[in-house]
């Protein structure tokens, strides 16, 4: 038998997938938008963009941008009582809807 692979997109096959009117190559207004520090963004990882992604772990994850790291963003996230610091692209990153 072969071995599991133990890759970072390990189990990500139906979470990466993306809907069929929206397959082919992402927009490159998603790749340049700007974010200033203390808006909120929620992160939606687009597997067509391979740099930057952040862990799957955070996928769906909402925080608020707390700086810059080159041409990626600094995100805050909690996770159960802890504070976590993602580096994501912009590709990767989403305006929450207003309620």
């Amino acid at each position: 038998m072969a071995r599991a692979t133990k890759g970072t997109r390990k189990g990500t096959r139906s979470l990466f997938r993306q809907p069929p009117r929206e397959r082919g190559k992402t927009r490159i207004t998603r790749m340049l938008q700007k974010f200033e520090a203390g808006d909120k963004a929620s992160i939606r990882i687009d597997s067509r963009v391979r740099g930057g992604q952040p862990h799957n772990t955070f996928n769906g994850m909402t925080g608020v941008i707390v700086g810059a790291q080159g041409s990626a963003y600094l995100l805050r996230i909690r996770i159960g009582g802890k504070m976590k610091v993602v580096v994501a692209h912009p590709a990767h990153l989403r305006r929450p809807k207003a309620a």
